[in-house]
């Protein structure tokens, strides 16, 4: 889909700034920016009109299709001489701008060709290493954003951002359980936010079943789209993964990090029917495969 912007909305200066710097840069590569992360779902719910994340964004996460690293060698290049410095680690930099008054960072994640068995592993050392398994996925799909007429991104979908945090929590969720907050704050904001746009329902969503609510209906809503874009081997491994989520229970990692954050009287039921109307609908687009 395609959605419009103007920089006031943004609320930052800054980060109109460092993302018409890139765009420049990334322009006279021929390379196009996606916009992941916390700062993808800020702008996707103010386009949305939906209440802002408690958790707002200081920081610019972007994906970059990439054949090689002596690509990504080329790209750090043309930023650094384009008043971007490097930072630590490997994939930070911040934009100072041309005055040196700017200091924004941001984080470029590298996907495509250069990959080995769906992850990034920067060399020399191969350390980092990140999971970017649904990332062709997920930017096959990408929304277009155009920021004043000036400015054109592409953005993950919601509910490709959901995905791309259940990949980073399955990564890291022993050191920080903010992954799980924005995938909670994702599945309980989506069902209003695209009804509140006008986009229709789809018919496996309008659940009159006991256990619906608007964080179910969310969730039901991502398991969706999640099937259409994913491929049969991507879907299977996330169908499992979360079903591994719902039968731990309350052993389960996921939920009891979701739970600590909702207000519910019983958020651990509550989060653990959304999870299971998640897989309810992933694995009915499985079976309607093997018929």
């Amino acid at each position: 889909m395609e959605y419009k912007i103007t920089r006031d909305a943004l609320q930052n200066n800054l980060l109109y700034d460092t993302l018409e710097a890139l765009g420049r840069v990334m322009k006279d590569l021929q390379l196009d920016v996606y916009v992941v992360g916390a700062l993808a779902r800020d702008i996707a719910m103010e386009i949305l009109e939906m209440p802002p994340s408690p958790r707002r964004t200081a920081d610019l996460d972007v994906a970059i299709a990439l054949k090689d690293w002596s690509q990504f060698d080329l790209l750090k290049e043309h930023l650094l001489e384009n008043h971007f410095i490097k930072g630590e680690p490997k994939q930070r930099f911040y934009y100072i701008g041309a005055d040196g008054t700017n200091d924004y960072e941001i984080d470029i994640v590298p996907f495509g060709e250069l990959e080995a068995d769906e992850k990034v592993a920067w060399p020399p050392e191969g350390n980092p290493e990140m999971s970017v398994k649904c990332f062709k996925d997920v930017m096959s799909i990408a929304d277009t954003v155009t920021i004043d007429d000036a400015i054109t991104i592409r953005m993950a979908p919601l509910s490709g951002q959901f995905l791309i945090k259940f990949d980073t929590w399955l990564d890291r969720h022993l050191l920080t359980d903010k992954d799980a907050a924005d995938m909670l704050y994702i599945m309980d904001n989506f069902y209003l936010a695209n009804v509140s746009f006008k986009q229709p329902v789809p018919d496996e969503v309008q659940d009159t079943s006991e256990n619906f609510d608007l964080l179910t209906g969310g969730a039901r809503w991502i398991a969706c789209e999640m099937r259409d874009f994913l491929t049969r081997e991507h879907l299977q491994f996330y169908t499992d993964q979360l079903q591994e989520q719902i039968e731990l229970d309350e052993s389960s990692p996921l939920i009891n990090s979701m739970s600590s954050r909702h207000s519910g009287s019983d958020a651990h039921q509550i989060i653990r029917n959304a999870l299971i109307g998640m897989v309810e609908i992933l694995k009915k687009e499985e079976s309607d495969e093997d018929r």
